[in-house]
């Protein structure tokens, strides 16, 4: 998974809003940038974010916040086996073995 947010919204498969399930990568304009902010979708409007250094909290919020919804900017949804195959080939300098289930 990318380091920074932007790098993320970059890199993911974007999303429509209202394809939004849990696990999906919400991003929100709070500084000027496009993506400035994320937050993990975790169930029906309500996504996990840590909203400033100077907190040092985890919170719930929502989506339907007048706050975020004025700010949101877009949503990825990350992809596990992508990852998954990068970090594999990256540790073991090889490739990974395909699993049929």
């Amino acid at each position: 998974m990318p380091r920074t947010t932007r790098e993320m919204a970059i890199s993911l498969p974007r999303i429509d809003k209202y394809e939004l399930k849990s696990g999906d990568l919400v991003f929100f304009n709070t500084d000027g940038n496009t993506y400035s902010h994320v937050g993990l979708l975790v169930k029906d409007d309500q996504f996990v974010h840590a909203p400033s250094r100077r907190t040092g909290r985890v919170l719930v919020s929502s989506l339907n916040n007048r706050y975020w919804r004025k700010h949101f900017t877009g949503a990825r949804r990350p992809r596990a086996d992508v990852y998954a195959n990068h970090y594999y080939r990256k540790l073991f300098n090889e490739k990974p073995r395909i699993i049929d289930y």
